[in-house]
């Protein structure tokens, strides 16, 4: 049976790398808000809906008149493409609202890459190698298992810290367990909008008090930088 896990640790990339991976940041966000204004545009006049196949085939042609974002991962240009895709069905479904553009003060500082090709985790010598940005030195010392296969890997910034997240799969023998009374017997699933649903549809309510003080703390944290350590 295939089994996924996510492996996430922090990475300390040269200053020649920081620069790359902040204009990778940079340029994915362009290409969001782009492809989700030209989604727009394109349904007022047309009454068309772009996939994430039309805004990817768009990619090629936008580097002749904007040659900047050649100088970035290929991919995560891509991914940002799918982001906007997801977030325009999960509108049509009912889940969201119509996604809105991403600021570059409040939005998640991160790409996503899939050029697992050219991924390579090192837990003897702590380091990673991911695409464009070459070998960075990390902090994790995990031993993965051999026949793992790796999917999808996601730079982050927090608090001017870098991570990488790679998610990878590999497979297990699950052993099989009797059931001896199915009505003693409840799945639970996990929910990403909830903690989870059970196989009855019952779903606990989450209250997110993290994203709901997510501003104040952005506030806040700047007014923490700005003060001055006293010893009284």
């Amino acid at each position: 049976m295939k089994r996924y896990k996510a492996l996430k640790m922090r990475i300390y990339p040269t200053d020649e790398q920081v620069s790359l991976i902040r204009q990778t940041f940079g340029s994915c966000r362009f290409i969001y808000n782009h492809m989700l204004e030209r989604y727009t545009k394109v349904l007022k006049r047309k009454g068309r809906r772009l996939s994430r196949f039309d805004m990817q085939y768009l990619l090629p042609g936008m580097k002749n008149y904007l040659p900047w974002l050649a100088d970035v991962d290929q991919s995560a240009l891509k991914y940002a493409c799918r982001n906007v895709d997801d977030a325009l069905r999960r509108c049509a479904s009912g889940q969201n609202n119509f996604p809105r553009f991403k600021s570059k003060r409040f939005s998640k500082q991160s790409y996503t890459t899939t050029q697992m090709q050219c991924v390579v985790y090192d837990h003897e010598a702590q380091t990673v190698i991911l695409p464009v940005l070459g070998c960075i030195k990390c902090s994790e010392k995990r031993v993965l298992k051999k026949e793992c296969r790796f999917l999808h890997a996601t730079v982050s910034c927090q608090n001017g810290k870098y991570y990488a997240s790679l998610l990878y799969e590999y497979e297990e023998d699950i052993r099989q367990v009797q059931i001896t009374d199915e009505k003693q017997v409840c799945g639970l699933d996990y929910k990403s909008d909830g903690l989870y649903v059970s196989s009855k549809g019952e779903c606990p309510h989450m209250p997110h008090y993290f994203r709901k003080a997510e501003k104040k703390l952005l506030h806040e944290q700047r007014k923490l930088s700005h003060m001055i350590e006293s010893h009284i």
